[in-house]
């Protein structure tokens, strides 16, 4: 499961007034972790075999796009506050103080309700609790300029068109390969390339 880094964040404040329909939660200190540029991985450590959302109980762990450890191993709570710990869009993990939005982390407070239950148009199930299937990173159009990698080089964005091959991160981390592994790597995608494309022709 993927978010981008400008949908996770720190706080260092929570409180919660009102009860039921009227509760409200309230993170102070907010600040995203990351850029909308950056991916970061939820991997969950513990929970059962069949689970589709993040539910009280379960372990999970953040890693940043190279595998190193943001968050380490926490339980979550989204049944907390009276169950605004989650929403469709959102997990407070305040065991750890971070937060994850996937409409976005603003810095300052941030507040959440029962407005806050349920999903935007074509986000979530609206049963109240974050998915794991919503939590995949999407990204913002590359600006003109923006170079991609592929394998002939750095290319800007606005030179590739549909079917061109372009390198690109898993979304996690596979493994180091030295430089030497690296380049014999890229020899082989361009030798590929070029096979695909004489296949073509």
């Amino acid at each position: 499961m993927t978010i981008r880094g400008d949908q996770l964040g720190t706080f260092t404040g929570m409180s919660g007034n009102g009860n039921g329909a009227d509760r409200v939660v309230t993170l102070s200190g907010v600040q995203p972790y990351g850029t909308a540029n950056e991916i970061y991985s939820i991997h969950i450590d513990q929970a059962a075999s069949d689970a589709t959302q993040f539910a009280n109980g379960q372990w999970i762990s953040i890693r940043d796009s190279q595998g190193n450890l943001v968050m380490g191993q926490t339980i979550v709570q989204p049944d907390n506050e009276q169950g605004l710990g989650a929403g469709d869009e959102h997990l407070i993990i305040s065991s750890a103080n971070f937060l994850i939005d996937l409409q976005g982390v603003t810095s300052g407070i941030m507040a959440y309700g029962a407005t806050s239950e349920p999903a935007s148009v074509g986000v979530g199930d609206n049963d109240g609790q974050l998915d794991f299937a919503d939590t995949r990173a999407t990204f913002p159009c590359f600006g003109l300029g923006t170079a991609i990698a592929t394998p002939t080089g750095n290319r800007p964005a606005e030179d590739l068109a549909v079917g061109d091959f372009v390198i690109l991160h898993v979304g996690y981390a596979i493994g180091k390969l030295d430089e030497d592994e690296a380049r014999r790597t890229l020899a082989l995608i361009a030798e590929a390339v070029d096979k695909l494309a004489e296949g073509a022709a």
